[in-house]
């Protein structure tokens, strides 16, 4: 740095780089930190601006670096950096250190840690490899703050020396293996957040001396054994949230009398027994002890909690609820500050009566109970203008009569007994998820049902409706993301008409009655990911012109009356997110197009966008759909992101099988079966490693079942029966485990799983002249010697007569 000089350009400097267009330094490679105050933002300045946009910072030895009088400054306002090397740095003279935010990645160094240093921030900075033992240093540390980085391995042990540590969060890394009961000498912690790791074993009893925690939060870890007894001194505790855990044994009556816990959450863990008594901790406001194999009765000191906004107590196995019981005109029964009830799954038989008093409620979940008849007339008074999520699915419900709330966004009745015609709605426009699935309604669909402007997902689907769509559904095709409407009885053609700013996602009318051709106003649904219109009379040629849809994933024509060929795809990305494709039992002719399947992208490797979505749509509707799997229809009450299906059996195809399907390797099932297939089976089928059903049944096929197929270790169900194959089966791994149906029907099949044994190979002779005996001496002669095996072939066999007999009609003549 003694070369830099201000009155120079300082893009000429020593360890200084600049953008060529702009002139603003982005890198600094310093031996002494002492920045020049005329070179930070733009080259040849000479004011003291801020090094803004400075990209990469290197600040290489301690031995070099100097301490800086603006390092506090410096480091907070480099906005842009995105690359800092610390290695071996003395940050003396820092008291904070704030990174957060910024897309750096590396590791953190075995640096000589200032020791005065307080803060340290390097939330969704991209620091990953393991924390340094050399963080015990910083024995001035007060807050350390690690959150959303990618940190892995177990806590350093020498965290332990960081007694004056208020804040610890650690929460979203990938650290791992035990808490060390070391945690205990942090006795000044306001807050310890270890929640969003791979933690194991038990919850440490470190709790003795932390009475000054405030927040406590180890959720969604692997932590299992009992809630330790130590945390009944956490006396200032405010919030509790060891939810999505492996937790087990009973409740611990000591956490409901904290005398500052104001929010519980055990959900989602194995925790046993009967819920604890409530009267104990009138301070709490949010009661979450979802999911887990909690028993008994909910108890009555509820109603003593006056302070409460939350509850959740749903899918857990209580019985002899009291909460039915509560519907008498016991005027003790309420909750006054009650938000948000969730009851699924508690055997509630009758809507609890003191929700009459619950004039701001905003969340009712009493779905998955055992609750009768028509809903109590007073339901429609309770949250008049406060109520947004109502959920009575999964019940006994008869019917309902009218929609009242002003505010309501999802209702959700699916799965109940309502019966009848849907009387006329007048449901409010702030409605976005409406469903009456599977329930017994019958007759048409009222058209008042489109007032809902903002509608996002009607799902109609499992009725007895009839008639047609009705028409005004168009008028929201802007907002309407699902359609679903499948199983019912309605008729007539799919007149729908979307245009250009469809924002539909999912489309489902299979197992109706709709006749006529696709509506061809899907393309401009853009956003369609799902299409299943399987299951009716359409009548139309396969439609290539979906293949302009970007996003289309799962494509269902199954069961129709379409026909003619597939064509060759039209441009480079035709159908390249498809993933299921089922145009089963339908009168599709021609070849099986190699092209077309070249374009499956998805099903060739995994998206460029690494989807961790473990199934489609994780909102609150689950696409569904029926299909062939392993041999027997199956209904898929969510889809996996990961299913990948092809299924054109019963059609009739024509040709050999493409060698192209054997790219396909993220297929899960594939099934060309009662088609006209012929030929060999493609070698390269052995490449679809993750495949678990195949049938190519009831075809054409020829010669023998190649042994590359062997390599299927994922193969589950394997069926090649009435075809023309021929030779042994081949052995190993999953063929080991096939049946004999799988086989049926090719006479020239023999071995494994066969009762036909094959036999060993014998060069073929040569057919002598027929003796004088005539035939009957020529078949002693002949195949007596040979003994006719078990194993030899009819078709060879068959051969050999025609052979004879026309030997046999040549001498005659003679």
């Amino acid at each position: 740095m003694l070369s830099w000089n201000a009155a120079s350009d300082c893009c000429s400097w020593d360890g200084v780089t600049c953008d060529p267009m702009t002139g603003h330094v982005t890198r600094l490679v310093l031996g002494r930190l002492s920045p020049n105050p005329g070179c930070y933002s733009s080259a040849g300045s000479s004011d003291s601006s801020e090094p803004s946009t400075l990209g990469l910072l290197d600040l290489p030895s301690p031995q070099e670096a100097e301490r800086p009088s603006r390092s506090n400054k410096l480091l907070q306002n480099l906005t842009k950096l995105r690359v800092l090397i610390l290695d071996g740095l003395d940050l003396a003279g820092i008291d904070v250190a704030r990174l957060s935010n910024k897309e750096l990645s590396g590791y953190l160094p075995e640096s000589t840690w200032n020791s005065s240093l307080k803060v340290l921030d390097l939330s969704s900075s991209g620091f990953s490899g393991v924390l340094p033992e050399s963080i015990g240093y910083l024995h001035s540390l007060q807050i350390l703050w690690l959150y959303r980085c990618s940190f892995t391995g177990s806590i350093p042990s020498s965290l332990s020396n960081l007694t004056r540590l208020t804040h610890l969060e650690l929460s979203y890394n990938e650290f791992s293996g035990q808490v060390p009961p070391t945690l205990s000498s942090l006795d000044q912690l306001n807050l310890l957040d270890l929640s969003s790791n791979k933690f194991v074993g038990p919850i440490p009893n470190v709790f003795d001396n932390k009475t000054r925690l405030l927040l406590l939060d180890l959720s969604h870890n692997l932590f299992e054994g009992p809630i330790p007894p130590s945390m009944k001194n956490l006396s200032n505790l405010v919030r509790l949230d060891i939810s999505n855990n492996l937790i087990g044994g009973f409740i611990p009556s000591s956490l409901f009398s904290l005398p500052s816990l104001t929010s519980l959450d055990l959900s989602s863990n194995r925790l046993s027994g009967h819920i604890g008594e409530f009267l104990a901790a009138p301070t709490l406001d949010h009661v979450d002890l979802s999911s887990n194999q909690l028993r008994g009765s909910v108890p009555s000191s509820i109603f003593q909690l006056g302070n409460l906004t939350y509850l959740s107590i749903s899918a857990n196995n209580l019985t002899d609820n009291n909460l039915s019981l509560s519907n008498s005109e016991n005027t003790e029964h309420v909750l006054p500050s009650l938000l948000s009830i969730s009851l699924s799954g508690c055997q509630v038989t009758e809507i609890p009566a003191f929700l009459r008093k619950s004039t701001s409620i905003e969340w009712i979940d009493l779905s998955r109970n055992r609750i009768h008849g028509d809903i109590p007339s007073w339901v429609w008074d309770i949250g008049a203008t406060s109520l947004s999520y109502l959920n009575l699915s999964h019940n006994f419900l008869t019917s309902f009569e009218q929609v009242p709330w002003k505010n309501l966004l999802i209702l959700d009745l699916h799965s109940n007994l309502i019966q009848g015609p849907l009387p006329p709605l007048s449901l409010p426009n702030s409605v976005i998820i409406f469903s009456l699935a599977s329930n017994q309604l019958t007759g048409y669909i009222p058209g008042s049902i489109c007032e809902m402007k903002g509608l996002q997902v009607l799902d109609l689907s499992r009725n007895n409706f009839t008639g047609t769509i009705p028409k005004c559904l168009e008028n929201v095709s802007n907002s309407l993301l699902v359609l679903d409407m499948q199983e019912n009885r309605l008729s007539g053609t799919v007149s729908l008409k979307f245009t250009e700013d469809a924002a539909l996602r999912s489309l489902h009318l299979n197992g109706n009655q709709f006749e006529g051709p696709l509506p061809r106003s899907l393309t401009n649904c853009k956003q369609l990911e799902a299409l299943d219109l399987g299951g009716n009379k359409l009548n139309d040629t396969f439609p290539d012109w979906l293949e302009t849809l970007p996003r289309l994933q799962v494509l269902v024509l199954r069961s129709n009356r379409l026909c003619g060929p597939i064509s060759s795809p039209g441009t480079e990305f035709s159908f390249s997110r498809l993933r299921i494709l089922d145009l089963s039992f339908n009168d599709f002719t021609g070849p099986l197009p190699s092209a077309f399947f070249a374009h499956l992208k998805a099903m060739i490797s995994i998206d460029q966008n690494g989807s961790e979505w473990k199934y489609m749509n994780q909102g609150y509707y689950q696409d569904s759909m029926i299909a062939t799997m392993r041999g027997r229809d199956m209904l898929i009450g969510r889809i996996l992101a990961t299913l990948t299906i092809v299924d054109l059996s019963s059609n009739k195809f024509q040709g050999k099988i493409p060698d192209v399907i054997g790219e396909l390797r993220l297929l899960k099932g594939l099934n060309l079966s009662h088609n006209n297939l012929e030929g060999h089976i493609p070698l390269p089928l052995g490449k679809l490693s993750e495949l678990e059903w195949l049938d190519l049944s009831s075809n054409e096929l020829s010669g023998t079942i190649p042994t590359e197929l062997t390599n299927l270790t994922s193969l589950e169900v394997l069926n090649v029966s009435s075809n023309r194959l021929i030779g042994s089966i081949p052995q190993g791994h999953q063929f080991n485990t096939f049946q004999a149906n799988s086989y049926h029907g090719n006479l020239g099949l023999c071995g494994f799983s066969l009762s036909k044994a094959c036999a060993k190979y014998q060069a073929p002779r040569k057919l002598p002249l027929l003796p004088e005996g005539g035939v009957h001496s020529f078949l002693i002669d002949f195949l007596e010697p040979r003994v006719v095996e078990i194993g030899l072939e009819c078709s060879i066999l068959l051969g050999l007569i025609m052979h004879i007999l026309k030997e046999l009609s040549r001498r005659l003549v003679m």
